[in-house]
């Protein structure tokens, strides 16, 4: 039998990634925090993962490390935004493992350590991306400061 959906189921599912696509960019833009770009600091540089979407698996392996926080929003070059993520250093300061050149600014919101370990081990061996999308689903929300 084939595995091929109807039209209308498609459509469908395109309208339900839409509306969470808008539920996350809005979800960011109030609870996310706005971080300057800066090099990578020489000691993460060998953890580098520039493959496409390696910015969500490289920020969730290393999550943890020395303090640093997984956080996932946008990146901003030249005021384009990008879905992306990244790590936050115990001075607030961007960990961009993915991109080359990093970003002029960052929108993200910091997801604890509890929370990326959890998701990570039960997407085990699943293609991995974005956690937000799963935790919004979730009706998560951040700790309050």
């Amino acid at each position: 039998m084939s595995d091929v959906r109807r039209p209308d189921n498609r459509k469908r599912d395109l309208l339900a990634r839409r509306d969470l696509f808008r539920q996350v960019e809005a979800f960011v833009q109030q609870h996310g925090r706005v971080q300057l770009g800066r090099e990578v600091p020489a000691a993460w540089r060998h953890r580098r993962n520039r493959t496409p979407g390696g910015c969500y698996a490289a920020a969730g392996r290393w999550a943890g490390t020395d303090g640093a926080v997984y956080t996932e929003g946008m990146a901003f070059t030249d005021d384009v935004p990008v879905d992306h993520a990244w790590l936050t250093d115990r001075d607030g300061e961007v960990i961009d493992l993915a991109w080359q050149d990093p970003g002029e600014r960052y929108l993200g919101v910091q997801i604890p350590d509890r929370e990326v370990k959890r998701l990570m081990c039960a997407l085990a061996g699943k293609p991995r991306g974005a956690l937000l999308p799963l935790l919004l689903t979730e009706g998560w929300t951040p700790d309050p400061k």
